[in-house]
């Protein structure tokens, strides 16, 4: 369906690109990450499961927020 909780097609081609960017071996991981409040329609990402590395929800972090994730990604 298309509604508020879906992928754009916009989302759904970068998701696809990096995919394959992945298996061309020019990324060694897919990383998404969802700086929402709004709930997502994770069955549309599920299609996905086996190509995404990482999925994280991180609901408006805030400045110190998001300089953690950077953090985290980083190791």
């Amino acid at each position: 369906t298309k509604d508020y909780f879906s992928l754009h097609k916009n989302e759904k081609e970068s998701i696809e690109g990096m995919i394959q960017s992945k298996k061309n071996g020019a990324l060694s991981k897919v990383i998404v990450m969802l700086n929402t409040a709004a709930g997502i329609n994770f069955d549309l990402l599920a299609e996905y499961k086996d190509d995404i590395d990482c999925c994280i929800w991180v609901c408006q972090p805030g400045w110190e927020g998001i300089n953690e994730i950077g953090r985290i990604f980083s190791g």
